[in-house]
């Protein structure tokens, strides 16, 4: 092949790749147009979920709760099943009280016996005085227990909650008990695995004269009588002829707390409520449990 028949063969060859390569190009650009005519456009990514704020009832919803469960958490939730025997200051403060005879008509004041804390810090607590009044005869077995009410916890009720409350809902309920040896004791029930144990009646103090009286039921009624001089803290009388036993504990329900414990009453039984005081707005709502007895000693917790 000569030099000139050798270039234009070359150029040919050139000219036909790039007319392949063009063709090659376009047929690319032909599919990709047609795929974007055919698939639809992507779907746009879905907004998170709406996170939904618990009402402002359902926020504060015990009474009382172990300040051993983290902020917000009412209740003991162990894989298993286990629920803690507490001491029951973990729920709060508690205190036993007695009238040491029948009451009276007018009446009968509650005395110290014993507590988590000391008389003057009840009695401050409370911004005065308890008394009972009942029918004839009748001696009462009452407990009290005050959550600290300096907690943050989200899962406690607030102040202003109370007064829409016909029932409020506690995490323990407790009950005294007389002892062979002539001792009490104060012991509770964890209720978070029960829920018929769970809640009991929220009572408001009515104003009666100078003194705030909780209609508590079968005629008996706790009479709260404020301090005359608030700088100055009213002493609880001690009621000599009684001892409470030094611990009081908490106890899942179970069949080994039960033996522990030696036929307990359980919190369906229990004449019980939570107190609280709303044209006395300064006094923290106190959880009563009663047990009603004929001629026997009388006793509030």
């Amino acid at each position: 092949m000569t030099e000139g028949n050798w270039t234009g063969h070359h150029r040919k060859v050139s000219y036909e790749r790039a007319l392949n390569e063009k063709t090659r190009l376009d047929a690319l650009l032909r599919e990709k147009r047609d795929r974007q005519l055919v698939e639809p456009p992507p779907r746009p990514e879905p907004p998170p979920p709406t996170k939904k704020t618990p009402s402002t009832l359902l926020r504060g919803c015990v009474f009382a709760k172990s300040c051993a469960l983290p902020d917000g958490i009412m209740n003991f939730s162990n894989p298993n099943g286990f629920v803690p025997t507490e001491l029951l200051s973990q729920y709060g403060a508690y205190a036993v009280l007695g009238t040491g005879k029948a009451v009276t008509a007018a009446g009968t004041a509650l005395k110290w016996i014993g507590g988590s804390g000391s008389v003057m810090e009840l009695t401050k607590r409370l911004g005065g005085t308890l008394s009972t009044l009942a029918p004839p005869n009748v001696k009462i077995i009452v407990g009290l227990v005050l959550p600290d009410t300096t907690s943050p916890d989200s899962a406690l009720y607030r102040s202003e909650q109370y007064a829409q409350l016909t029932e409020g809902v506690t995490r323990v309920r407790v009950s005294v008990k007389h002892q062979p040896d002539g001792t009490l004791s104060l012991y509770g029930f964890y209720t978070g695995t029960k829920r018929e144990w769970q809640r009991v009646p929220v009572i408001p103090a009515q104003i009666r004269g100078e003194q705030l009286v909780a209609a508590m039921g079968d005629g008996i009624e706790v009479i709260w009588t404020p301090s005359v001089d608030p700088s100055v803290v009213l002493r609880i009388p001690p009621l000599e002829e009684a001892s409470l036993q030094p611990a009081a504990w908490v106890y899942p329900p179970t069949e080994q707390a039960d033996r522990i414990l030696v036929n307990p009453v359980h919190p369906p039984d229990y004449q019980d409520a939570i107190i609280w005081f709303p044209s006395q707005p300064t006094i923290a709502p106190i959880y009563l449990s009663l047990s009603v007895r004929w001629g026997e000693l009388g006793v509030a917790m």
